[in-house]
């Protein structure tokens, strides 16, 4: 059994190796080979055709990004510059209109000062003249007393209502806050002219002495220094009050002045900028 196996075995190897030699089997095999390696050569054509074109797009689409980029990049400069020159601008109209503010308030406070030494001098001239007008003079002084009060407190309406309109909603135009602006610093200048005014009521001289001149109503008279004490005393509490009142106008009026150019610089910049 073993033995035929092994012949079986043998003859097919043997049929095998037949087959193998045969000319026929060689060139059909030679044949297959050849289709084998044609088709393995169009693959590689193919793909490396398509991998050339796969390159060259993407070239092609990095390019395009690039100038992309180049083009937002340049894009942004000019409006960071336009809006750097528009802020600039700003500030330096802001800055001009200030000086002429303060310019203008020096030469109504010199005004002011010259006109306030006038009439105290006038004044005291007046006082000199004699004892006989001694109480007409009294009762004019105690009338301006009491117009220059009234106006005070008219003035100091006039400032409290128009405080609002001062503290108004900030609008975007530029226009309108340099006149907001405007009406803060009028509003300052009042205040200053009352304090400047209250200076140069403590600080004009006193009227001379009354005992030398001899006049029927000294009796009438001697209740005047008590009243010029109190006058004093209610003047100079006033002046402490505006001038309190003045500080904190003023800082109301520079943290107004700041907030609103801060919010017209931001609106330029939502504007402007696309960033």
């Amino acid at each position: 059994m073993e033995k035929g196996n092994r012949r079986k075995g043998s003859r097919e190897k043997k049929g095998e190796q037949r087959k193998q030699t045969d000319p026929s089997f060689l060139f059909l095999s030679y044949c297959a080979l050849a289709r084998r390696s044609k088709l393995q050569k169009q693959e590689l054509h193919v793909l490396s055709a398509t991998n050339q074109a796969l390159l060259h797009a993407a070239q092609e689409q990095q390019e395009v990004l690039r100038r992309q980029r180049e083009l937002d990049a340049e894009k942004r400069r000019d409006a960071q510059n336009l809006f750097e020159k528009k802020i600039n601008l700003c500030i330096a109209q802001a800055a001009q209109q200030q000086r002429e503010y303060q310019r203008h308030i020096a030469l109504l406070d010199q005004q002011l000062r010259r006109r306030t030494a006038e009439s105290s001098a006038s004044a005291y001239k007046q006082r000199a003249t004699g004892a006989e007008n001694g109480e007409e003079e009294q009762k004019d002084e105690s009338r301006k007393e009491t117009d220059e009060n009234r106006r005070e407190r008219e003035e100091r309406k006039a400032c409290s209502s128009s405080l609002p309109a001062a503290h108004a909603v900030p609008q975007t135009s530029y226009a309108t806050l340099l006149q907001q602006a405007d009406e803060a610093l009028e509003l300052q200048l009042r205040l200053l002219r009352e304090n400047v005014n209250l200076r140069e009521k403590l600080q004009k001289p006193a009227a001379p002495e009354r005992e030398v001149y001899v006049h029927p109503t000294r009796e009438r008279l001697a209740a005047c220094p008590a009243r010029d004490e109190r006058e004093h005393i209610e003047a100079e509490a006033m002046l402490a009050a505006l001038g309190a009142e003045l500080d904190t106008l003023s800082r109301d009026v520079e943290g107004e002045i700041e907030a609103r150019v801060a919010e017209a610089c931001e609106s330029l910049s939502l504007e402007t900028c696309p960033l």
